[in-house]
């Protein structure tokens, strides 16, 4: 996992110590960055590894979560569960979706569709 090896990197340079064995579980809680904006003005766009923490230093820091990630990343997909079945988020009989003959693969395809519509109307809610 790319973020993880970002984030297990990151922390090799001030927590040796707490640093786990590979294929170890750790926790983890994603925060806010301490810097929003470069030298420059410009916005910075950190990637999720740079936004990891240990959850017991994020603690100790008193850092704050990043609760937009939290919110994007379930509840959003928790919320979409529910409402794909309307029939506004199923693909047109027309679709390319719709004409794929093997079973398996036309329903994953039909439910990462649904998926990713009821998430968009949900962001835009």
């Amino acid at each position: 996992n790319k973020a993880v090896q970002q984030f297990i990197s990151r922390m090799r340079e001030k927590y040796d110590s707490k640093i786990p064995v590979p294929g170890e579980r750790f926790s983890y809680v994603v925060s806010h960055p301490e810097n929003t904006f470069d030298l420059h003005g410009r916005k910075l766009m950190p990637t999720k590894g740079e936004k990891m923490e240990f959850a017991d230093v994020a603690k100790e820091l008193g850092k704050e979560l990043d609760l937009y990630h939290y919110f994007e990343k379930t509840i959003i997909g928790l919320c979409a569960q529910f409402i794909i079945y309307n029939k506004k988020y199923k693909p047109e009989p027309s679709s390319q979706i719709m004409r794929i003959e093997d079973p398996d693969k036309k329903y994953k395809q039909i439910d990462d569709y649904a998926q990713n519509k009821a998430k968009s109307w949900l962001k835009g809610f």
